[in-house]
């Protein structure tokens, strides 16, 4: 959504209105050139007149706002011949001999491959580094021209050695216009094959005389790195990764977790294994997550996310615990990720236009890799990516008490939902306040919204993140104190409490989340039972007399009334009884509340929304339980792009559900099934703009994926003759939309 500065009114408005005006094109695509100059107005007229020229000839319909003008491509080619003849040494053509290229094919800037060089001890020829630039070499006069044609892979004819120098000189003094024709493009040598990576990790190999490995060797053996690695790539999980490494002190393993082996960083082992629980415990115990691989100098956040070019399943998971703890998000070019729901242009012309690749953190991204993080980058990786871009880092103190409290994962539960990054932030806030400056009383929070937007999912996540049991209550059940804590000792069945009861007994004194489900529904009487542990309560210490003692957010054990320590447990209250106030201020502020780009704007918004709530909460519930909660955190609508991101969770779910092996005998007919989703993108946001329902969230989503692809999927699998087997071959489904914008599921050969 665009910032109010760029609407009618607001203070770049004049120039959104003269781009627009220049270059004859839509206002989002003004806004978008506008933004990635700074704000510099002639800047972005030279970047969409270069961005549009681009798009002429070329076969994708989409131009990245990040095209910047280059050097004009009719100047200096008349001298390229004889700078290529100092470069290559060569007295011929510099066309003949070398590989014919599509007429579009591009030179880029800072990853073109290397020219050859003689060794000076044997005399042979060896290839440099593809990280060479040979415009950096030449002249300004002598820099090679690029053609504005996109990349394809159709084939070609030769053409004469000279034809590209007769047609500069025919039109030499022609004037640059929209639909004048490309210049002719030199050819470039490509990164050689032997220097390019296909992003898998050598396999690593026991001596013969060694010993398999087990976490129990820690008792007796130096810490190995090697050995451990080799038990990753071997199935190894996050239990015994722990239990190995806990043999060992701190010290120990911080001075060897971020070793060497093979040429890589021990972390991109880990990372290699598509489990974000081990990439957590690695980084946990001292993993740079800022790692770089010494060979092709490809950075741990780029390698998690290409990496998904050699292995069918997605990599969503381990990028987004990745990025929750700190991953820099500088190393990967916007180019790839912003606008999120843009899908990357795979055959875009990658080359010198992106001043970006310039940039000394993003020179790992050379010519062969870009097409590949083009491909492998999905919606959701895209999301979070352009959200961290956004957001603003923890401050050390922020990450001080964390850590303190053992609670650094909290910090990042933002990557773990989609949309909701306000109510995400409260919580954090709320929770790093309660362990800086503790208080005797519990935490009592309200999760306020429609239904299925999260609010059981943050709980969840806070669970899992802290390490913490969770205790979910539907509370849809409850009529009577009992049916919360079970009866009092002496009535019948006092001696086996209820689940909610033996749940605090058991965790008395620790943290801990009670989650009350559908809070709305209780009664008066057993919203009165959640009083004492809310709040400073009376509990009898002891049956023997009426004595009363009190204790601060303390409750009794039903089957033995011995004082239970509530005081640091976390109390979740979710409710849909505050859902039209929420619903009413998003339809006021529409536009404002998923803009993040304000936030001093937008943290005034939820401070007003928030106060709302709490003045509903006390007319709902009343002034004794309203008056205990600390926080009432309001659960927004999704915004457009939040929409087709939850799709995305979904398709990736039904990807992963359809891959499954097929067990006849269990019933499992249908699997085996690697589906392909082209356009992303495009695809959730159709999915999203046709099922999305306020009321109903994210459920709406699921229903809609379900209708529109999983029914499709599973009715063309049906169709195919012959039967189900439990070890059939493979098979690859394709998810498209056509030019006419109609979606469509179906059988691919291979991988497209």
């Amino acid at each position: 959504m665009n910032a109010p500065q760029y609407k009618p009114g607001g203070a770049e408005w004049h120039k959104v209105e003269a781009i627009i005006k220049a270059c004859s094109c839509s206002r989002l695509r003004a806004v978008s050139a506008l933004k990635s100059c700074n704000n510099d107005q002639d800047a972005a007229i030279q970047s969409l007149d270069e961005a549009l020229l681009t798009s002429k000839p070329s076969n994708t319909s989409r131009t990245s706002p990040y095209l910047l003008p280059s050097d004009d491509g009719n100047k200096g080619i008349s001298h390229i011949t004889e700078s290529f003849k100092k470069l290559v040494g060569v007295k011929k053509d510099p066309l003949e001999g070398v590989k014919k290229v599509p007429d579009s094919f591009e030179l880029h800037g800072d990853s073109s491959p290397a020219i050859p060089q003689g060794d000076k001890d044997t005399g042979k020829e060896t290839p440099t580094s593809p990280k060479r630039n040979v415009r950096e070499e030449l002249p300004a006069s002598e820099s090679p021209p690029v053609s504005n044609t996109s990349r394809t892979r159709t084939s070609f004819k030769a053409k004469e050695p000279n034809d590209h120098l007769k047609e500069v000189k025919n039109r030499e003094d022609a004037p640059m216009r929209l639909n004048h024709k490309a210049p002719e493009v030199v050819p470039i040598i490509q990164t050689p094959m032997s220097e390019q990576w296909n992003f898998k990790l050598p396999k690593l190999e026991l001596a013969p005389d060694e010993p398999e490995f087990t976490a129990e060797e820690g008792l007796t053996q130096r810490l190995s790195i090697r050995r451990l690695i080799y038990a990753l790539q071997n199935g190894m999980k996050r239990g015994m990764l722990q239990h190995y490494l806990a043999f060992f002190s701190e010290s120990v393993v911080e001075s060897q977790i971020n070793a060497t082996v093979a040429g890589f960083p021990a972390i991109f082992y880990a990372v290699a294994t598509n489990d974000e629980k081990v990439v957590r415990t690695w980084i946990d115990n001292g993993g740079n997550v800022n790692a770089i691989d010494e060979t092709y100098k490809i950075p741990l956040l780029a390698f998690a996310i290409l990496m998904a070019d050699a292995m069918i399943p997605h990599t969503t998971a381990v990028t987004t615990t990745l990025l929750s703890l700190g991953a820099d998000v500088s190393v990967i070019p916007r180019v790839f990720f912003t606008p999120f729901l843009d899908d990357p242009p795979v055959k875009a012309p990658f080359n010198h236009r992106f001043r970006e690749f310039d940039e000394p953190e993003k020179q790992w991204c050379v010519d062969y890799i870009r097409p590949v993080m083009a491909r492998t980058v999905n919606l959701t990786q895209r999301y979070f990516l352009d959200r961290t871009l956004a957001e603003k880092r923890p401050s050390e103190r922020q990450i001080q008490v964390a850590i303190t409290h053992h609670a650094l994962a909290l910090l990042g539960i933002g990557y773990f939902m989609v949309g909701q990054s306000s109510a995400a932030k409260m919580v954090i806030q709320k929770s790093l306040s309660q362990m800086a400056l503790p208080k005797s009383k519990p935490s009592v929070m309200v999760f306020s919204g429609p239904s299925g937007h999260g609010k059981t999912e943050l709980a969840k996540r806070m669970g899992e993140l802290l390490s913490l049991e969770l205790e979910c209550i539907d509370c849809t059940e409850l009529r009577y104190e009992t049916d919360l804590f079970g009866p009092k000792k002496p009535y019948i069945g006092h001696e086996l409490g209820s689940p909610l009861n033996n749940f605090l007994t058991r965790l008395s004194g620790r943290r801990c989340i009670v989650f009350l489900d559908e809070f709305e529904k209780t009664t008066t009487d057993v919203q009165n039972a959640l009083l004492i542990p809310f709040d400073e309560g009376k509990s009898n210490m002891s049956h023997a007399g009426p004595r009363v003692l009190i204790w601060p957010g303390k409750y009794t054990d039903r089957r033995n009334r011995q004082v239970v320590d509530c005081s640091k447990t976390i109390w979740i209250m979710a409710t849909n009884a505050l859902d039209d106030t929420i619903l009413d201020f998003c339809d006021v502020h529409q536009e404002q509340v998923h803009n993040f780009e304000d936030t001093h704007r937008h943290a005034e918004l939820m401070a007003e929304l928030s106060a709302k709530l709490k003045k509903q909460l006390k007319s709902t519930f009343g002034n004794p339980l309203s008056g205990r909660v600390s926080l009432v955190v309001p659960f927004l609508p999704f915004s457009a792009g939040e929409q087709a991101v939850v799709a995305h969770k979904y398709m990736l779910d039904l990807q992963e559900k359809v891959r499954q092996s097929i067990q006849i005998s269990g019933q499992q007919l249908v699997g085996r099934i690697i589906l392909n989703v082209k356009q992303d993108g495009a695809i959730c946001k159709l999915l999203a703009g046709e099922g999305y329902d306020a009321s109903q969230g994210a459920r709406s989503l699921k229903a809609a994926v379900e209708t529109r692809i999983e029914d499709e999927l599973v009715q063309r699998y049906l169709e195919e003759d012959g039967r189900i087997e439990d070890w059939q071959p493979l098979v690859r489904y394709t998810v498209d939309l056509s030019r006419n914008g109609i979606l469509s599921v179906f059988k691919s050969s291979d991988r497209e």
